[in-house]
């Protein structure tokens, strides 16, 4: 029992979890958040709501109406494809001849219209990855900031897209397991080898598997973003 032993009478040699937190409680210390602090973009600020609502929302939803957000109903009429309850008519299949030459098969999730330009929404997103952080509540004593492990581990920084077909990731596999995303070290070679072809000094290279990219925090990841 440690401290608590002397504390307690002799016929008791244990007590429970609650008196135990009420007992470190009555030493004035708090059970909270260990995290070093917390990063705002502006996400909810007021400039920011009134575009998301009056420009971005509008012109997301008239891109996606060109897109594959419909599926077939068995009487033949189009539907949303969301509506459907049976998934199986959301299994809506095509044959795409990439850039590359190659011929592959894509769930693209609804009907594709035969003519004109067909535009498919990919959202981008980044987040960092800790590992061996584990813990994000810890005890601290009443009015001071606890001191955090600085040692919590290494942290990946990955970019990566999301989409509505496919796996899900925008790639050249998409009907094959989603990729691990590539490193900043992997880009900058093909980026340079690109530049090179168009410049032409050397041969054309290959695309990359995927475009989701993986560096380490605090890098410059502007190749990243083009």
């Amino acid at each position: 029992m440690g401290i608590l032993t002397p504390l307690l009478p002799d016929s008791k040699n244990s007590i429970s979890l609650e008196s135990a937190r009420q007992f470190t409680i009555s030493l004035g210390f708090e059970y909270q958040e260990l995290r070093k602090g917390s990063f705002n973009d502006k996400h909810e600020d007021r400039s920011n709501q009134v575009d998301r609502v009056e420009r971005f929302l509008p012109e997301y939803d008239e891109i996606w109406k060109q897109g594959p957000c419909q599926v077939k109903a068995p009487d033949g009429s189009l539907v949303g494809a969301d509506l459907p309850e049976d998934i199986s008519l959301r299994v809506t299949k095509y044959k795409v001849t990439g850039g590359d030459g190659k011929e592959r098969v894509i769930d693209f999730g609804g009907w594709v219209p035969p003519q004109g330009t067909v535009k498919l929404l990919a959202s981008h997103d980044e987040c960092c990855f800790k590992a061996g952080e584990v813990e994000g509540k810890g005890w601290k004593e009443k009015g001071k900031q606890s001191c955090v492990d600085k040692t919590d581990g290494p942290s990946l920084h990955v970019a990566a897209f999301s989409c509505e077909w496919g796996n899900g990731c925008v790639c050249l596999d998409p009907e094959g397991p989603a990729p691990y995303p590539i490193s900043q070290k992997e880009l900058k070679v093909w980026h340079e080898a690109w530049e090179d072809w168009k410049a032409k000094r050397g041969e054309k290279p290959e695309l990359p598997t995927t475009a989701d990219v993986w560096m380490y925090p605090g890098m410059s990841h502007a190749l990243a973003a083009r």
